[in-house]
């Protein structure tokens, strides 16, 4: 998970605030907007519950100068974190809507406000309803038609948005009138993600359960061509080429195992992957895409390794690692941002990785706001709120060698 530095150092907080304890059941998505001077939050759970959260109304993170973790004593320290677990247990959402007041019946997939109007958001679930939403009266004023069971959804512009199906198809639904008016198969299982590349919206890449990574454009609605794959096989160094715009129907395989997320960065130029626990970095300049390195364990295959027991025989060991599901490419100020930009999208496999710990099972959706916070939410109902501090820390620079890149 990439982390937000916005400045040349940083210090992280030894813990979270806590923005909802103890929710009826998981949260499975999460997203935030900073609209009049307020910070909403929108979270969607497998409760089928859809509720919006006021976050200005919250405790904020402590700021820089404030006399947190090695200030305090431990027991002043005790004191101020249960005060604000108290304080968080009385934080109610504004708007709550439930599956017995004309929402969503099934565990909720994805939830996303209006690129360009707070006043709006879109909310989808595993059966294939996809809700448009009046924030205002948290009413919902729209249903799209029915493409398969939806895993997840994201706006492209401000009239559509898209979503990946069980079904391993890839579809763009209109905003006004909620009809179809593209579609394509992109994968021969389900279609955990995609991406639309930030400077083309009409190109897209998805990844899927069959571990391949593909680009596509979405001007050839109904087809099953793509433009290119990425794939782990050795590719000989050559000189750079423009993008091959050739259809193609065949493609090699990008992960061993199922693809959970892909990511373009801001430039396009870069493309990250998530699959099992491990993260692939790729150069989408090419031809043919090629990967630059990958980072974290691997663990598709459970019996790579043995070991060795107390009568001496050497048995199979089953591996096993925690599942990355989500991934976003954070793009800091701009005076740093060929500095930072490099660190994000090519950081060296010996990079020590920084993970902060405070959910008590998996977290399954996270969101950065405009404010430098990060959201996340978990299986436990829990939903966090991760704050930083300036100071002390480590200080980020980029090699000469990938200063050039940008």
């Amino acid at each position: 998970m990439t982390l937000p530095y916005f400045t040349s150092t940083f210090h992280l907080l030894s813990s979270p605030v806590i923005i909802a304890p103890h929710a009826p059941s998981s949260c499975s998505c999460v997203d935030t907007r900073d609209y009049a001077n307020h910070q909403w939050l929108l979270s969607g759970g497998k409760d089928c519950a859809v509720a919006l959260y006021d976050l200005k109304a919250a405790p904020p993170p402590p700021k820089s100068g404030d006399h947190t973790g090695r200030f305090l004593s431990r027991t002043q320290a005790r004191e101020e974190e249960l005060a604000q677990i108290e304080a968080s247990k009385r934080r109610k959402p504004i708007s709550l809507n439930t599956r017995n007041t004309g929402g969503h019946s099934h565990s909720l997939s994805a939830i996303s406000f209006h690129p360009s109007d707070a006043g709006a958001f879109f909310s989808s679930d595993l059966s294939g309803r996809t809700l448009l939403w009046d924030t205002e009266h948290f009413t919902p004023v729209l249903e799209s038609m029915k493409r398969g069971n939806v895993l997840t959804s994201s706006w492209v512009n401000d009239n559509a948005w898209m979503s990946s199906t069980l079904q391993g198809e890839l579809v763009m639904f209109d905003a006004v009138s909620g009809t179809a008016t593209m579609s394509l198969k992109g994968c021969k299982g389900p279609l955990n993600s995609f991406d639309c590349h930030p400077q083309h919206e009409h190109c897209v890449i998805t990844g899927g359960t069959d571990g391949t990574v593909k680009l596509w454009d979405t001007r050839r609605s109904g087809t099953t061509k793509f433009i290119k794959a990425f794939s782990q096989d050795e590719i000989e160094e050559t000189v750079l080429a423009p993008v091959d715009h050739r259809a193609h129907t065949s493609a090699g395989t990008a992960h061993r195992g199922s693809v959970n997320a892909v990511k373009f960065t801001p430039c396009g130029n870069f493309v990250v992957t998530l699959s099992g626990g491990s993260c692939a970095t790729w150069d989408n300049r090419w031809a043919r895409p090629r990967r630059l390195h990958e980072i974290g364990e691997n663990c598709e295959k459970p019996y790579q390794r043995t070991k060795q027991t107390g009568s001496g025989r050497r048995v199979p060991m089953v591996l096993t690692g925690s599942t990355l599901s989500n991934v976003r490419v954070i793009t800091p100020l701009q005076n740093l941002s060929k500095e930072i930009f490099s660190f994000y999208a090519r950081p060296r496999p010996t990079e020590n990785i920084v993970t902060m710990a405070g959910h008590l099972a998996p977290v399954l959706g996270f969101d950065i706001s405009a404010s430098n916070q990060m959201i996340s939410a978990g299986e436990d109902g829990m939903i966090l709120a991760w704050g930083y501090r300036e100071g002390r820390g480590r200080k980020i620079k980029a090699r000469d060698e990938d200063k050039d890149q940008w």
